[in-house]
C-alpha cells in the first residue's frame, strides 16, 4: 500500500484516486502494473475514469466536485490514505486491501504460542480498520466454531471512535465454544463492568 500511495507525488492534476486491491501478497510486477495504470488514468483529461484489472485491483479517478464512483468494497479492509498539495495541485489517494477471513485466520494461528494450561484471550483493536464490530464478530465466530484454536478462551474486539472532544469505546466478545481452558466468569464480568462504566472519555485539545 505504501508503494502504491507514493504514486500520488507524480500526479500533476487535481484528482481523487481510489484503489481497491482484490488480493494481498502482491508481486513486484503486479504493484508496478497498478502504479502504471494509475498514472495512465490520471493523465487522461477526461474524468472520471475507471479501470478493473482482473483479480488484481479496481482503480477510480475523479475530479473534485465530481461524484465519487460506487466502489464494490470487501469488508473489513485495511486502508491507507495519502494527500499531496503543491505545484498548484491537490491530490488525494485512498488504497485499501481486503481483510478477509484468511487474514483473520493468520492472526488466530498465533495462538499456538499460548500455553494450553493457562487462561488465554486475544485482544484485537480494530479502530483503524474499516468495517464494524458485527462483521469482525461474524468472521471470528465462524472460525472459532471449528475445533481449532482451542488455546484461545475468547477474543475481545475493541473499536474506538474519536470525535472532537470525545473518545468512545465499543467492545464485543467472541467466546471459543470448546476452549482448552475457559476464561473465568469473574474476569469476563469485571471486563464488561469496566467498559460499561467507562465507555466514553472526554478530553481537551490544545
Amino acid at each position: 500500500m505504501e508503494r502504491i500511495s507514493d504514486v500520488i507525488e507524480t500526479v500533476t492534476s487535481n484528482l481523487n484516486i481510489e484503489v481497491s486491491l482484490l488480493k494481498d501478497g502482491l508481486r513486484d510486477e503486479e504493484v508496478n502494473e497498478i502504479i502504471g495504470k494509475i498514472r495512465t488514468l490520471c493523465d487522461n483529461p477526461n474524468q472520471p475514469q475507471e479501470l478493473n484489472i482482473e483479480d488484481l485491483a479496481q482503480i477510480f479517478t475523479y475530479k473534485k466536485g465530481q461524484e465519487k464512483p460506487a466502489i464494490e468494497e470487501e469488508r473489513p479492509a485495511l486502508g491507507m490514505a495519502a494527500l499531496s498539495v503543491g505545484g498548484g495541485f491537490e491530490r488525494h489517494l485512498n488504497v485499501q486491501i481486503p481483510f478477509t477471513d484468511v487474514r483473520i485466520e493468520k492472526i488466530l494461528k498465533e495462538s499456538k504460542q499460548l500455553s494450553p494450561k493457562e487462561h488465554n484471550m486475544i485482544i484485537l483493536d480494530i479502530s483503524k480498520v474499516p468495517g464494524n464490530l458485527k462483521e469482525w464478530y461474524e468472521s471470528i465466530k465462524k472460525i472459532l466454531q471449528s475445533d481449532k484454536h482451542r488455546r484461545i478462551g475468547a477474543v475481545l474486539l475493541v473499536q474506538k471512535t474519536l470525535t472532537v472532544k470525545l473518545l468512545k469505546i465499543n467492545i464485543k466478545w467472541i467466546m471459543h465454544p470448546n476452549p482448552s481452558n475457559p476464561l473465568p466468569r469473574e474476569f469476563i464480568q469485571l471486563t464488561n463492568d469496566h467498559f460499561k462504566q467507562s465507555p466514553e472519555y472526554y478530553y481537551r485539545s490544545f
